[in-house]
């Protein structure tokens, strides 16, 4: 963990944290969306090759390539929240501030979407787990 009070300058990276928001569609589907809360001034850590195997935290696997953000402490940051950088978006897997509650570490990993979670069809997202057309559901292999 690098010393932030020592770095201030170099937080360099303007991020945007989201929420979603679960809604239902003009057809009656489940919608989900994702809502800017805020955004911030961060540090963006690459995991030293030594962290940067696979590893559980949280109740969840990080993967090779993930990062550590160092910010000014908010709080209501939670893990079911996402980070977007530079148009990536990252879910949140931690967040941990520290002592003096002066500043937060988020460790993320890239938000990886699927069919079967979200279909962003012309401006339009819509939830595809399960779809009723007519007479049966269908899921998103389905359909």
């Amino acid at each position: 963990m690098i010393d932030i009070r020592k770095n201030i300058g170099k937080m360099d990276r303007r991020i945007l944290v989201r929420s979603v928001t679960r809604t239902i569609d003009t057809y009656g589907a489940p919608a989900k969306a994702w809502t800017t809360l805020f955004n911030a001034w961060a540090i963006r850590e690459e995991a030293s090759s030594a962290a940067n195997q696979e590893q559980q935290t949280t109740n969840r696997v990080i993967y090779p390539g993930s990062y550590t953000y160092y910010m000014h402490y908010r709080s209501g940051v939670t893990e079911a929240m996402r980070l977007v950088d530079d148009e990536k978006v990252y879910n949140i897997l931690s967040v941990d501030p520290d002592e003096r509650k002066m500043f937060l570490r988020i460790n993320v990993d890239k938000a990886l979407e699927t069919a079967s979670d979200i279909v962003d069809i012309t401006g339009i997202t819509v939830d595809r787990t399960d779809i009723t057309v007519d007479s049966g559901v269908y899921t998103a292999d389905q359909a």
